[in-house]
């Protein structure tokens, strides 16, 4: 069973957002560690910062404003073709949950705060929090390497902001719900305020056998398709419509 937590989780992080142009190559990586804002061109001129800078644990953690969709798509893209990279990739729904990226012997952990703040887009954000720094506004979003070219300065300062403001807005986050991390999805910020906060009320404490006996209940599966398309004879097994003599029929789904 789960126990209430004996001391509260303490991460710090850094923010990210790319720029692309009309054929989807990057044009530039904001990232902001709290303190500085620095610009890359490449994927692979980030991952030598990481690299050089892996002392710095605010770049261990590194969150992207629906990076799971977008900006981590064009890493991982990156990343298939070097060799000599090893990462991993967590999923959920098609998206990019977590990104682990190993440089230099260390580990990168990047994360969608989307997955936090369902739904909502970072200008929302910035005026539901009252950030200091807004969300920048750019004249023609549909060519951005144009914007890049003819007018660098608000092209740089738009995604100065990006990063910034998207910083500011989780910090806020956490201020408002007294935590001093950010989590990876509101699942486990669930759990994690249950096991700091309520938790401790619980009396019931099971005993060893009791506890196992109701571990044994918890169970996972996966339910992404595959392979989509019309598929005979698929069996399913229900657990709990015990009144059948048997558990399993077959029959035809489209998928």
């Amino acid at each position: 069973m789960l126990r209430p937590l004996l001391k509260d989780r303490k991460n710090s992080y850094s923010t990210l957002d790319i720029e692309t142009g009309k054929d989807g190559a990057v044009l530039d990586i904001g990232l902001y560690d709290g303190e500085t804002v620095s610009f890359f061109p490449s994927w692979e001129e980030l991952n030598l910062f990481l690299m050089n800078n892996k002392e710095n644990k605010k770049l261990r953690k590194i969150i992207a404003h629906n990076g799971g969709s977008f900006d981590y798509v064009s890493y991982v893209d990156y990343l298939t073709k070097q060799t000599q990279v090893k990462y991993e990739v967590n999923m959920s729904q098609s998206k990019i949950v977590i990104l682990y990226v190993y440089l230099n012997r260390q580990r990168f952990e990047f994360i969608d705060s989307m997955n936090v703040f369902i739904g909502t887009s970072l200008d929302k954000l910035c005026r539901l929090f009252n950030v200091p720094v807004k969300k920048g506004k750019i004249q023609d979003y549909s060519d951005m390497a144009k914007t890049k070219e003819k007018d660098p300065e608000n092209y740089y300062d738009y995604l100065r902001r990006d990063v910034i403001s998207l910083y500011q807005v989780c910090k806020a986050f956490q201020n408002y719900l007294g935590i001093d991390y950010f989590p990876v999805t509101l699942a486990s910020l669930s759990l994690y305020l249950w096991r700091r906060i309520f938790q401790k009320y619980i009396l019931f404490s099971p005993r060893k056998p009791v506890d196992e006996f109701i571990s044994k209940a918890y169970a996972g599966g996966r339910v992404e398709v595959f392979r989509p398309g019309s598929h005979e004879d698929v069996t399913i097994y229900d657990m709990f419509q015990s009144t059948r003599p048997h558990g399993a029929r077959p029959a035809k789904f489209d998928l």
